[in-house]
């Protein structure tokens, strides 16, 4: 055992004086434990590929009770222990999830269980429905829904969270924008354009106006004009909508102040998406005299299967991506260097990508284009 406030385990590394109390066996799982690697074997494939079915990932504790650990097993589903006595740990239920296993997989992916602090009620996701979506910090979607249900309803419940939450006054407008994982941004900009009583949303405002000046000034400071200047040159995985939700960001400011500098960086941000860029291509299907067209999907996907059509036009691409996770970009863009960190084929689904939050960003900056003079 060992504690959870020692330094070595909150760098998540293994402390030298773990001690194993004792082993517990899920039926059909066949690891074993090498007494002399002091680790278990899984069986299977070596490497990252080795069968997850025997493996476990992310077990809590329940609130309720220190003595209650589930666990999460991949193909068997999340198993509860009861721990009370830590030396014989006793199976007391489990739940297995259905399985709708991703194309060429048969198991369950059960990987994240949390537990809801308020309720007690816990929730399990299975990754074969996508990646690997960790967010470990949930303060900024709380956020987002209080300030989405107080706009609707006006209530004082509503106000009073969105008040007392620290994301209300933090600065959220980053680099690399917001999306799925940080989510404070879009209820901080529905709070400044929506009319509502809410106390001190002129500082509200004020903060997208800063957070846009600090977009525009990475712009100008662009050789290709847009709202994105990563660390190190390193573009993030679907970069083409981050640097849409930076302009949504420099379009409120517009709203919000009507001044025309605003307004402007967020029409040159399009250019950018719609081909002047470094590979003279627009991330948008459909538009621009090169355009992207064999984005990773699995209806969309003429490039396999002529029966078959590409995407429609207005599906906009992930775009470059550093780290190029997908084999088939490793093969053809190894050694690329920021915006030439993209490949138009089916095959990449890491720089070549769709989703419909993306596409949601590209519909809200088309949208205020067109609202244009």
């Amino acid at each position: 055992m060992s504690d959870l406030k020692n330094p070595e385990v909150q760098r998540g590394e293994r402390p030298a004086n773990v001690q194993l109390l004792a082993t517990f066996r899920a039926e059909h799982v066949q690891d074993v434990f090498d007494a002399e690697k002091r680790a278990f074997v899984c069986p299977g494939r070596p490497g990252r590929d080795r069968s997850i079915s025997n493996t476990t990932h992310l077990p809590m504790l329940d609130n309720r009770s220190l003595s209650l650990v589930y666990v999460n097993w991949y193909d068997e589903g999340v198993r509860v222990l009861d721990i009370s006595n830590p030396s014989a740990p006793r199976f007391i239920g489990h739940f297995l999830s259905p399985r709708f296993a991703a194309p060429g997989r048969q198991d369950r992916h059960t990987r994240e269980i949390w537990q809801d602090p308020d309720t007690n009620l816990f929730y399990v996701s299975d990754g074969n429905g996508g990646g690997a979506y960790n967010d470990d910090t949930v303060t900024d979607e709380f956020y987002w829904a209080a300030a989405e249900l107080y706009l609707t309803t006006g209530e004082k419940q509503f106000a009073d969270y969105v008040l007392n939450s620290p994301v209300n006054t933090a600065d959220i407008f980053g680099s690399l924008g917001f999306d799925w994982g940080r989510t404070a941004a879009a209820g901080r900009l529905d709070l400044a354009t929506v009319p509502s009583r809410l106390p001190g949303r002129d500082s509200l405002r004020q903060s997208v106006v800063k957070g846009a000046d600090r977009y525009l000034a990475t712009l100008q400071a662009q050789p290709y004009g847009m709202p994105y200047a990563p660390a190190d040159n390193v573009y993030d995985w679907g970069s083409s909508h981050q640097i849409l939700n930076n302009a949504v960001v420099l379009a409120t400011a517009y709203d919000i102040t009507g001044a025309s500098k605003y307004r402007d960086g967020a029409v040159q941000s399009m250019d950018y998406i719609l081909g002047r860029n470094a590979l003279n291509i627009s991330y948008v299907t459909g538009y621009g005299e090169v355009n992207s067209h064999n984005q990773h999907s699995r209806w969309y996907a003429h490039e396999l299967d002529p029966n078959l059509p590409n995407p429609p036009s207005g599906t906009l691409a992930g775009g470059p991506n550093s780290s190029i996770q997908d084999p088939y970009a490793q093969s053809k863009l190894q050694g690329c260097v920021g915006q030439f960190c993209y490949i138009d084929d089916i095959q990449s689904w890491s720089t070549n990508e769709t989703a419909i939050n993306w596409n949601a960003a590209l519909a809200r900056m088309a949208s205020f284009v067109a609202d244009q003079d």
